[in-house]
């Protein structure tokens, strides 16, 4: 059994994904992906978990609730491509649905809301204060 693969045992590439979020956590060191491919079974990866167990993975802590955050570089690259081209849909997603049957729309909006509840960055803003960019969030939660 520790000779067969992660993907013998029927896993898929999600299910690995997963299954390396918890290896890290637990052995608070970080197993790459690509080393987990390459070395799927149980026993390749409890070899490498021993021989390089010297990075530890840092938790990140919640930060604490203020009005505004600083966005990342990452949010500040997306906001100035969208500030350029105002018109662009390039980082919209779109889709359609056909249903069938009565709508009970009370029922549909409590499904939104307790998603948008659940989900912060459905509830975040972004905007300019003092010429930088921050992000907030509105709402319930």
């Amino acid at each position: 059994m520790c000779w067969t693969t992660f993907f013998e045992l029927g896993a898929d590439s999600l299910k690995a994904v997963v299954m390396i979020s918890k290896i890290s956590k637990e052995f608070k060191n970080e197993l790459p992906l690509m080393q987990f491919f390459q070395n799927a079974t149980i026993a390749e990866t409890a070899e490498y978990l021993e021989k390089y167990m010297t990075r530890t993975s840092l938790s990140i802590s919640k930060a604490e609730p203020k009005d505004s955050y600083a966005i990342s570089p990452a949010q500040n690259r997306l906001y100035l491509i969208q500030s350029i081209a105002k018109d662009s849909c390039l980082y919209n997603e779109t889709q359609a649905f056909i249903i069938e049957g009565e709508i009970v729309y009370k029922k549909m909006e409590a499904v939104f809301r307790n998603i948008i509840d659940r989900h912060e960055i459905l509830r975040t803003i972004y905007q300019l204060v003092q010429e930088k960019n921050v992000s907030g969030h509105h709402g319930r939660a």
